[in-house]
């Protein structure tokens, strides 16, 4: 099913899992599933999962898991203001300065961005399919002009740019 509401569409809703499990009450009846993507950088990603476990018990960030790690971030987003976490990313971006005034914490701040970064990967380019009507589907490389012909088994000529992508510029993902 899909309606128009001034402009938008609507189409039929998930089932209702709110992320944050705290959010809403058990048992309420759902009237909309509001989605709102945010743009952070690493530094107030940081800053949202720092702020979040303060206050619900501050454990290892290395043990943090993915899961943890996303659910503190959700969490301070939806509880904290825009200004406290630019504030907040600020003060990360600070700490997590080597040759700050304040190394104190440096351990832990360094143990929260690794957390971030393994909840929140970079996406590295890697290769693509493309089709080049005078010539046929190719197998392109983002970061260099190697390419290859896909011929009848793309999927062979995919694990080939996965492979010379590995060789020539590194790991598709970030370690972690």
């Amino acid at each position: 099913m899909t309606t128009i509401i001034d402009g938008w569409t609507e189409t039929e809703l998930p089932a209702p899992v709110p992320s944050s499990r705290t959010s809403f009450e058990t048992g309420m009846e759902y009237r909309a599933i509001a989605t709102v993507r945010v743009a952070l950088s690493r530094d107030h990603l940081a800053a949202a999962a720092d702020l979040s476990a303060q206050g619900n018990g501050y454990i290892n960030p290395d043990m943090w898991s993915v899961d943890y790690t996303r659910f503190l971030v959700e969490f301070t987003l939806t509880h904290e203001t825009l200004r406290s976490l630019d504030e907040g990313a600020e003060t990360m971006a600070e700490l997590l300065d080597e040759k700050g005034p304040d190394v104190s914490n440096l351990p832990t701040i360094q143990a929260v961005y690794r957390a971030i970064d393994r909840a929140y990967p970079l996406q590295a380019p890697a290769v693509s399919v493309v089709d080049r009507e005078d010539r046929g589907t190719f197998v392109v490389c983002s970061r260099c002009d190697w390419e290859q012909a896909v011929g009848v088994d793309a999927e062979r000529a995919v694990s080939g740019g996965v492979d010379h992508f590995e060789r020539e510029h590194g790991t598709l993902t970030p370690a972690a």
